[in-house]
């Protein structure tokens, strides 16, 4: 029976579930864990001293818990939900969470999912045990995640055993820098893609493949930090960021793993685009509309990161054009006496044209989340 657990005292079950918004699978990963049970709310009493000085007094097993003493400093945050956080410089740092699979009875596929799911709930090492020996299937799904996943690196491998190791710290990567950096990834492949329909910097569709598997391996970084904070709120102080912001980030990290994934599909249509002979008419609104999706790209990113409204209104406003024209286009190489595109070269065309659509929609998602609450990092 495959199991996941926490090394240490066990007294509970953490369900995570893993949403797959292009493939539209949910995974669910139960990881058995325990945890030392503590006070972390206690009632206090504003007081007033010298009739402008407002203080609070510090239970003392917190005092005697977190080892401060009396002119140590403590640093103070106001969340933008309303909360006070008080974090002390010197609390004691958190245990590293190690966590076993056994792969028996699991799939490649079932045995990617857990290993994930590990990593998304914090796990810093993770051991795979199978006894006399871990099947090969089984080896090369460990190998295939170590890949996929930014810093999770398989430390030693050995017959019966494969440690994976989480070598970056998640604190020290803003969840603002990651989706920056996502998305010149990711449009630095939009914009070699859209050269791509005329034929164009070939050389470069192979390197916007690698940048692609970046913004996969970049997004999963972002949603470990959001287990993070769901975990412990306080680590969003190191993030620069306020806690209720942080599922709108995570939101959107998936969102742009689901362009990134749309974009590959793109990719592999361009060879058969080009095999098809499809007319440079054809190929050149392909064009048009690409570079529509960039633009509508760049205003639905700038307006989630910088809180830019009038970015985001553009951005929303912009997807019923857009779809009309994209249907334009399809009626248009629908009709062979006008588009003089065979029944395979106007399904090629009509394929891709559904594919822009969806990134223009999944970003139009994304602008729609500057809606919901500042997601601006001070």
């Amino acid at each position: 029976m495959p199991s996941a657990s926490i090394s240490g005292p066990l007294n509970g079950t953490l369900h995570i579930f893993l949403v797959d918004l292009y493939r539209h699978h949910i995974y669910i990963v139960d990881v058995e864990f325990r945890f030392v049970p503590a006070s972390l709310v206690e009632p206090r009493k504003i007081q007033v001293l010298g009739g402008s000085t407002y203080t609070v007094s510090i239970p003392k097993r917190w005092v005697d818990r977190l080892g401060i003493e009396p002119g140590d400093f403590v640093s103070l945050q106001l969340t933008k939900d309303g909360h006070l956080l008080i974090r002390s410089k010197s609390a004691p740092q958190p245990v590293e969470k190690r966590g076993t699979l056994d792969p028996s009875g699991l799939s490649p596929d079932e045995i990617h999912q857990r290993l994930l799911g590990l990593y998304l709930a914090g796990f810093k090492r993770i051991e795979v045990h199978r006894d006399p020996k871990i099947a090969p299937e089984a080896m090369s799904a460990i190998r295939d995640l170590s890949r996929s996943v930014s810093g999770l690196e398989l430390v030693q491998e050995t017959q019966s055993t494969a440690i994976l190791e989480d070598i970056i710290d998640p604190t020290r990567f803003s969840m603002k820098m990651a989706l920056e950096r996502m998305y010149a990834l990711l449009r630095s492949s939009m914009v070699r893609i859209v050269d791509g329909f005329l034929g164009k910097d070939t050389v470069g569709l192979t390197e916007s493949l690698a940048k692609l598997e970046d913004v996969e391996r970049l997004s999963w970084i972002v949603m470990k930090q959001h287990r993070m904070i769901a975990e412990e709120p306080v680590l969003a102080l190191d993030l620069n960021l306020d806690v209720a912001d942080s599922p709108a980030y995570a939101l959107t990290a998936q969102h742009l793993k689901a362009m990134a994934w749309t974009c590959r599909d793109i990719l592999d249509m361009l060879a058969e685009l080009d095999k098809l002979k499809v007319p440079r008419s054809a190929l050149l609104e392909c064009v048009e509309i690409g570079n529509s999706v960039i633009s509508m790209s760049d205003k639905g990113l700038f307006a989630f990161t910088r809180g830019d409204l009038r970015s985001a209104t553009d951005c929303i406003s912009s997807l019923p054009i857009l779809e009309e024209r994209i249907n334009e286009v399809r009626e248009f190489v629908a009709k062979p006496a006008k588009g003089k595109l065979g029944c395979a070269a106007c399904l090629a065309v009509g394929n891709v044209l559904e594919l822009l659509r969806r990134m223009a929609r999944l970003v139009t998602t994304v602008a729609e989340i500057s809606f919901q609450g500042s997601t601006t990092q001070k």
